[in-house]
């Protein structure tokens, strides 16, 4: 053991002998398989690989020596290591693919945040990996499969809009999927066969894809993260299929698809989302529904079902629905009194039971007078009128506001059809 970490520091004492001579010049694509030919790489002087850089073999426990390595022309490929970091790898700037499988030591990606540009990037049955955080990363390709630990995956793309591919799937304890949240395009979506996983707070920003694929994921409960999704324009069309905890889909933006698949959700008791499309003018090339739970399965009892128990058509059943006859796809409620915004009388106040005394559609708790004084949207009026926010609107031309002055003569402020405001001498009012 002693005679292996002498031999480590040795390496890195060459590493930092060598700094500021490399040549600059690429290398050719190398393969290696021995922990000695890493340590060997300040060797070879240079700082960038002009093809691939394979690193394979059980032997290879750091890539510490590959520290001053900034770019690589082709694929960078790390397999059946014994590494627990990627820390060699901080100062790599570009690469055309990144493969990482079989690595099953390896707890620490980090360093690949250092990255401004990557074409794809590749994680295969690397089972001591728990979570996958990286950010301000230029990429057009995310394979995250098959790794048995992993349980968190955060990734927060820098600057980027269209994301060709995004495959998550044979994770058997991923719990969660966050960011993604820049990615307006994407041609293939696909998160399958991940059996733990409960939360997708990811995609928000996503517009266009050619397909999406989400199936066998049996503790997701919801799809409500696609709501800015409009269209889906490629055959394999919207596929969501062997969910066996899904209840819910809401699909609020989406105006086109080509084929959607709903299919062996037992929990999934309602398909509104199919009636609002159809409502809006869908026109599908192929839509399947079976094997679902109830009111999810024929068609003419989609519609039955959703007429009666989704009075405005937002996707959210009445007795679910914070505003059940007003549409309100965000079920927004500012003053987080169980009545959406879309309907209470006095949004942002909390008044659940939503009193009215004299009917003026004006709810009580925005009209209280206090010793005199009247708040409207406030409790604490500072005036004898205070409007703490809002407008007030004067429906009738011709009409104004009536001050009178310390002579005890009365003028009525309006304005004319310019807009500019006008003063008017009238008779005081009794």
């Amino acid at each position: 053991m002693r005679s292996d970490l002498l031999h480590h520091y040795f390496w890195i004492l060459i590493v930092f002998m060598l700094k500021g001579t490399l040549s600059g010049s690429p290398c050719p694509g190398m393969i290696l398989t021995r922990q000695s030919a890493v340590d060997s790489f300040p060797l070879l002087a240079c700082d960038s690989i002009g093809g691939d850089l394979i690193i394979r073999g059980h032997n290879i426990t750091n890539l510490d020596s590959l520290i001053y390595l900034k770019y690589v022309a082709f694929n960078l490929q790390i397999d059946t290591t014994d590494i627990t970091d990627l820390s060699g790898l901080a100062n790599v700037k570009r690469c055309d693919a990144i493969e990482i499988r079989k690595c099953n030591y390896l707890t620490d990606v980090s360093a690949l945040s250092g990255l401004d540009t990557l074409g794809f990037l590749y994680f295969h049955h690397c089972a001591g990996i728990k979570n996958l955080t990286l950010t301000h990363l230029i990429i057009s390709g995310f394979n995250i499969n098959y790794n048995d630990s992993l349980f968190e995956i955060n990734v927060f793309p820098g600057n980027l809009i269209d994301l060709p591919v995004v495959g998550i799937d044979h994770n058997p304890n991923l719990s969660s999927i966050k960011g993604f949240s820049e990615i307006t395009q994407c041609n293939i979506l696909s998160i399958e066969y991940n059996a733990k996983l409960e939360i997708v707070d990811a995609f928000k920003s996503l517009t266009v894809a050619g397909g999406v694929d989400i199936n066998y994921n049996k503790q997701l409960k919801e799809i409500h993260f696609l709501n800015n999704l409009k269209i889906i324009n490629l055959p394999n069309g919207f596929g969501i299929r062997f969910n066996d905890s899904l209840r819910s889909i809401l699909l609020p933006s989406m105006i086109s698809c080509s084929n959607m698949y709903i299919i062996h959700n037992p929990k999934l008791n309602e398909c509104c989302f199919i009636a609002n499309l159809l409502i809006k003018g869908v026109q599908f090339n192929q839509l399947t529904t079976y094997e679902n739970g109830l009111h999810c399965n024929y068609l003419a009892d989609i519609l039955q079902f959703c007429h009666i128990n989704d009075a405005d058509n937002d996707q959210f059943l009445n007795q679910e629905d914070n505003c059940p006859f007003a549409t309100n796809i965000t079920q927004a409620d500012a003053d987080e009194d169980g009545v959406g915004d879309a309907c209470d009388n006095c949004p942002l106040l909390p008044n659940p039971l939503q009193e009215d005394s004299n009917q003026n559609l004006v709810g009580d708790v925005c009209e209280i007078a206090v010793a005199g004084k009247i708040g409207i949207n406030t409790i604490t009026p500072s005036a004898a009128l205070h409007l703490a926010s809002g407008d007030i609107y004067i429906q009738e031309p011709g009409r104004g506001i009536i001050i009178k002055t310390f002579n005890g003569l009365c003028y009525k402020i309006t304005a004319d059809e310019k807009g500019v405001f006008r003063s008017i001498l009238i008779s005081c009012p009794n």
